[in-house]
């Protein structure tokens, strides 16, 4: 390969380090998680870089750092409010051949689902702007298994399927949607789902140091965004009885995903027995009568 074609065509490992801002480390892990790929010229002994190649993940990352650092992205809990934007989109995402006018069953049943459980939808924004969203249903295993083998429609859950978050039984969540706006480019849309992620599995976590177990989260999807995400988050696919959906089936007790280490953590602590007021109340007058003394 003559040296001219090398220096146009591709980057050496420092001119990769420096224009991604990275260590020699970092870019051998990209190496290995097959972003980057190394190629050893003829008579060549060190490998070099398709610039190609490099020059999208540097405008991927930059973008993803720039969102990732921006301090006013916010992931909070929908409200009725909110229930025509996400539905504009989720038709956007799945369906965008439907009309705006059938958005009409989507808002009445999310916004039912909100009334009994209000941590069924929570929004990602960005300067004020929804740019996402998650939907998670606390659902019993016979409701899971109708809806993965399509014996019902998602449309079809009602409030009274929806279950409570209540330390008294463990729960199976079902993610209904995880989707970001599909205006925005690819690079923005990987970066601004990292975001989303980030923020469920802060949600999570505090559910467990609420006490909650959660046994399984189930997920399907039929577009690749959705099955990137799933699998950014260590959910682990098996077959689906729908050959056009892919499943996938985390169970949190066997699974060793440190994305849901903290989860795990946060639930042992929450079940550890907490003082009661009474008991606090006795050791303070125990302090009390020792002070007295040594006074």
């Amino acid at each position: 390969m003559p040296q001219m074609r090398v220096n146009r065509l591709y980057y050496t490992a420092s001119q990769v380090q420096k224009k991604l801002g990275i260590t020699h480390g970092e870019l051998y892990s990209y190496v290995r998680n097959g972003r980057l790929h190394s190629v050893t010229p003829p008579g060549k002994k060190l490998g070099v870089y398709p610039r190609a190649e490099v020059d999208q993940l540097a405008q991927e990352l930059h973008i993803f750092f720039a969102i990732r650092d921006k301090t006013e992205i916010d992931f909070v809990r929908a409200t009725e409010d909110d229930m025509p934007r996400i539905a504009e989109i989720s038709r956007a995402i799945f369906e965008p051949n439907l009309a705006a006018e059938e958005d009409t069953v989507y808002i009445e049943t999310r916004s039912a689902w909100l009334k009994k459980n209000p941590d069924t939808m929570h929004i990602l924004k960005s300067e004020n702007t929804m740019v996402g969203y998650a939907s998670l249903a606390p659902l019993s295993e016979e409701k899971i298994t109708q809806i993965i083998n399509e014996e019902i429609s998602t449309d079809e859950i009602t409030p009274e399927d929806i279950e409570d978050f209540s330390n008294k039984k463990p729960v199976h969540l079902y993610i209904m949607a995880i989707g970001i706006d599909p205006k925005y480019n690819k690079y923005e849309k990987h970066a601004y789902g990292a975001r989303l992620i980030s923020h469920l599995i802060t949600f999570l976590t505090l559910l467990g140091h609420e006490g909650i177990k959660i046994e399984t989260i189930t997920a399907r999807s039929h577009k690749p965004d959705g099955t990137r995400l799933l699998r950014k988050m260590g959910f682990p696919e098996v077959i689906s009885p729908i050959p056009s959906k892919r499943l996938f089936i985390l169970n949190i007790e066997e699974t060793g995903n440190p994305l849901f280490t903290k989860y795990k953590e946060a639930f042992r602590e929450g079940q550890r027995p907490k003082p009661s007021k009474i008991n606090n109340k006795r050791a303070d007058e125990k302090q009390g009568k020792r002070r007295n003394k040594t006074l």
